[in-house]
């Protein structure tokens, strides 16, 4: 009897811990082809215009989006670097997190945006320092187990 009681409760803890290794590579695969998106950027056939450059947003309720951002003037010069809700143009595809175990604990960044043709990284709310990287934690949610995904100023995408 104890022993099935102590198979069931580790159980489910590696259950939720299965699911954290698992949206943690999804998380870091989003935001790794924003990246290579912005790196083969090219006008496509039919479009006005080619993207300003490929980035991740993050909301705190769990989901987090690839997108385009994009802008009036051909040239760029306009784009916000930041995600735009209510324009269906800049939205590339929509992902949401297990939000039954997990949680976003910390995001230091609400967007992350890979910028052609180097491609350069432009994260909002803007970083303090320069040469610093952003921290997105996600963790099981009653529990202390987290995982941080980081990207600095340069692109490298790593996690701890």
């Amino acid at each position: 009897m104890f022993l099935t009681t102590l198979i069931v409760v580790y159980g489910e803890k590696l259950k939720k811990y299965i699911v954290l290794f698992r949206d943690q590579a999804s998380v870091m695969n989003t935001i790794v082809r924003a990246k290579s998106l912005a790196i083969s950027t090219y006008g496509q056939a039919g479009a006005q215009k080619t993207p300003c450059g490929y980035g991740v947003h993050f909301d705190a309720d769990g989901t987090y989006i690839l997108f385009k951002e994009q802008a009036v003037a051909l040239d760029c010069s306009d784009k916000d670097n930041k995600y735009t809700p209510g324009n269906p143009e800049e939205l590339v595809q929509s992902f949401e997190i297990d939000t039954k175990a997990l949680q976003f604990k910390n995001l230091g960044a609400t967007d992350i945006i890979f910028i052609p043709p180097n491609p350069d990284v432009v994260m909002n709310p803007k970083l303090a320092a320069p040469n610093t990287s952003v921290s997105i934690v996600l963790g099981v949610k009653d529990d202390s187990k987290n995982v941080t995904i980081k990207v600095n100023t340069f692109g490298q995408v790593s996690t701890q």
